[in-house]
Formats: C-alpha cells, structure tokens, sequence
C-alpha cells in the first residue's frame, strides 16, 4: 500500500512535525506489520524525532505474526541504523503481550525528566553559590574591627560559678597509665 500520511517536504527542509516532538522525553510508535504502509510512516515519524528523544518502536499483532508484511529482520535492522535512542518491542494489544517492555520503557523517560530536573535544580544551586561566593569575599574584605560593636562584648560571669576546677569537686586526672606485661 501507498503511504496514506506521507507529508511534503522540499529537500534540505526539516519534517513538518518535527516541531510536535520537541520537549518530549519519550514517545512510542507503533506499527501494524500486517500493513506495510505503516512502517513507511513510522520510518518518517522516526526521522522528525530529535535525537535526544528515547523512542519505543512497538510491532503490534505478535500472535498473527504469519501475517506480517513487514518482517520483524526489517523492523529490527531499521531500528539499528537509525539511532540509540530508539528501541524495539513487538506487542499484542489483544492479550496485552509486550506491556512489561513498554512500561521498562516509559520508567526509563521518567527517569530521563527526573535527571532533568535534578539537573535544573543543581544549576540554580550553582548559580546561587557563584552569587553567594563574591558577596562573601566583600564582607570578609570589608570586615573592620575597629568599627566593630561586638568588640566590647565581655563575656558575662555566670553567678556562683567556680572559678577553678578544683572548686566544682571533680577530679582532673592528669596521670598517663599503660597497660603492659
């Protein structure tokens, strides 16, 4: 079959829907290998997914795989020349075959904004600390203790304190003792 969902592009100019992916973590896109024209367009959609994007090419009807047009050979040596960034599961949406691989895949990009975000987070602590640092060298610099109004700060006498350490009573054993044979 023709592909039904090609879009026109002039050469040397971005896919049209490459814009719709941009900011994703992660997208899935599945194929009816009992239909060829789908991988066709999976192969463009493939193509307008930035290369930072995890991608999860899913191969549906897996218990009538004896009718697949497009072989599993195909699917899988595509998904190799294309990138690292894409992966490939073959499912059955009928008795949900396939599910643990494409919930593996959906922790990986929830993982991938979590590292993003830790990321963000780490930069804005960066940011306050280079802010912070000179801040910090003009009050070390400009400290003066001569202006200071600490500096007659006399520590308060605590009434009915000793004085010495033989006044509280208890023993301060200076003494050093080995053990030894």
């Amino acid at each position: 079959e023709k592909n039904k969902f090609a879009t026109k592009k002039k050469p040397g100019e971005a896919d049209p829907g490459s814009k719709h992916y941009e900011g994703c973590s992660g997208v899935i896109v599945m194929v009816n290998p009992t239909q060829e024209w789908t991988f066709s367009r999976a192969k463009d959609l493939l193509e307008a997914i930035p290369e930072d994007t995890e991608v999860l090419l899913i191969a549906n009807f897996r218990d009538k795989m004896e009718t697949w047009l497009t072989s599993r050979e195909v699917m899988q040596k595509h998904v190799a020349i294309t990138g690292e960034n894409i992966h490939y599961c073959e499912c059955c949406l009928g008795n949900m075959y396939g599910m643990p691989a494409v919930e593996a895949f959906l922790k990986v990009c929830l993982l991938g904004i979590k590292v993003e975000e830790c990321s963000k987070s780490l930069e804005d602590i960066e940011e306050k600390i280079e802010d912070a640092i000179p801040r910090a060298r003009k009050v070390a610099k400009d400290q003066d203790y001569s202006v200071w109004p600490g500096k007659e700060f006399v520590m308060p006498e605590v009434k009915d304190a000793p004085k010495k350490i033989e006044d509280t009573g208890l023993r301060l054993d200076t003494s050093t003792s080995s053990t030894g044979g």
